[in-house]
């Protein structure tokens, strides 16, 4: 709620009726400080009730994204009590939850059908994919998949191909690999001096259409999985094996 001095700041006059004129209470969807409010409640929130909900507090601080709650536990056990925390936890504050979605069948048992993302009381599980941080994912299947729009008819030009590469929304870095090896292409684009011409393969840079638009139109999916057969008492090692370019790059001049 806004302080009752600052109410005044966010009147609306309706247009179909003369003289009548309301205040607005919440905040106004769309100001500019609306995401950062949004954050900061729930974090006062957190704090206020973390001797009551430990286990909720710390997720939400840690796994929400403005208004999505993004997370779990290693068993269905723990889970389930996380489950119950959060939910009790924003109801302290009034901010019931719902479009609940799991991809295990437990961890929706006592959760209202209207409360889920899908309301049909013949599936357990929701089938279709759920948008989440410009990435789709599969309860059913538990894994993460990106839909890369692309145009049908346009030329792979340098502009295109800029334009694809900032179409992929990945605030989590897990696009990582597919996005630099755009670059590569803008920055071979680049340094033939290429442009709006289309881009073909040249010289040794090996520039071709795969960062532009494709002929035929199509989407294309990218799945990562999620599930590794991780628990929390086991220590996970990652290799890596890394090879230095050996070619050398440098920016034409603007003679």
């Amino acid at each position: 709620m806004v302080h009752p001095e600052d109410r005044d700041l966010q009147r609306i006059l309706w247009r179909k009726m003369e003289e009548n004129k309301f205040q607005l209470n919440t905040v106004t969807y769309g100001l500019t400080c609306a995401p950062y409010l949004a954050i900061r409640v729930l974090r006062q929130l957190a704090n206020n009730e973390e001797s009551r909900f430990s286990l909720g507090a710390e997720t939400l601080c840690r796994d929400i994204y403005m208004d999505d709650v993004l997370t779990g536990a290693s068993t269905v056990e723990v889970d389930y009590r996380l489950r119950e925390q959060v939910s009790s936890l924003c109801m302290a504050g009034g901010f019931p939850l719902r479009k609940w979605a799991a991809n295990h069948v437990a961890l929706l048992d006592g959760v209202p059908l209207e409360h889920r993302l899908q309301l049909s009381a013949d599936a357990l599980l929701p089938s279709a994919d759920h948008s989440v941080l410009g990435l789709r994912w599969s309860p059913a299947t538990d894994d993460f998949a990106l839909t890369v729009r692309r145009s049908t008819g346009v030329p792979s030009t340098k502009r295109t191909i800029l334009s694809q590469t900032a179409r992929l929304f990945d605030p989590l870095g897990w696009l990582a690999p597919i996005i630099i090896r755009a670059k590569f292409i803008i920055q071979a684009a680049w340094l033939h001096r290429l442009e709006g011409r289309p881009v073909g393969r040249r010289g040794g840079d090996n520039i071709d259409e795969s960062g532009g638009a494709s002929p035929g139109g199509a989407d294309s999916d990218t799945t990562l999985v999620l599930w590794q057969s991780y628990k929390p008492h086991r220590s996970p090692r990652v290799f890596g094996c890394l090879r230095a370019s050996l070619r050398r790059r440098r920016l034409p001049s603007s003679d």
